[in-house]
């Protein structure tokens, strides 16, 4: 009967143990001063610069445990107000092809669109699956509405992320309420 109990006790203290180690904090971070915020695993250095059309962009990255974590947001300074739905998603899917070639993406796989965000209706979103020239793995998330775009990603500098943190962090984004 003790060694039952022992067998039970070890159990339960690995158990603990395994979930304090694949606990996770996430911290609501607010991107530069464009009102949109996401849920990141550690702070991210965001940089700032406007573009040739004059729109502000932040981005910024956090490398955790060997997973990059990164975002790209976009303020634009003259608000796309004449497109619809459709309208918005078609030009984010043109500013992620531009995206795939500035980083080296040779594949992509389970393109999702029309996603919907519940907090803006207005808003839709695109998910994929990107792969590099040397089999780097990527998960995105792209956002836009009227005034704002942004890009989520996250891929493992040496093998694949935890797919549990990076779903939290991928599906973390607001807009500004």
């Amino acid at each position: 009967m003790i060694s039952y109990y022992r067998f039970f006790l070890v159990i339960c203290c690995l158990a603990v143990y395994g979930l304090q180690v694949n606990a996770q904090t996430f911290e609501r971070i607010e991107i530069g001063e464009s009102g949109c915020s996401a849920e990141f695993p550690a702070t991210p250095t965001l940089n700032f610069k406007t573009d040739e059309n004059n729109n502000r962009i932040w981005s910024g990255a956090v490398r955790l445990e060997g997973t990059r974590y990164g975002i790209l947001c976009m303020e634009f300074a003259e608000p796309k107000l004449d497109l619809t739905r459709s309208g918005l998603s078609s030009w984010l899917l043109d500013y992620l092809e531009g995206l795939k070639e500035r980083f080296g993406i040779v594949a992509t796989a389970g393109t999702t669109t029309d996603l919907e965000l519940d907090s803006n209706p207005p808003a839709t979103g695109i998910s994929e699956s990107w792969t590099t020239e040397d089999l780097t793995a990527w998960r995105i998330r792209a956002w836009i509405d009227p005034y704002h775009m942004a890009f989520l990603y996250g891929y493992g500098e040496s093998g694949m992320p935890d797919l549990r943190i990076l779903l939290v962090y991928l599906d973390s984004f607001r807009f500004p309420e």
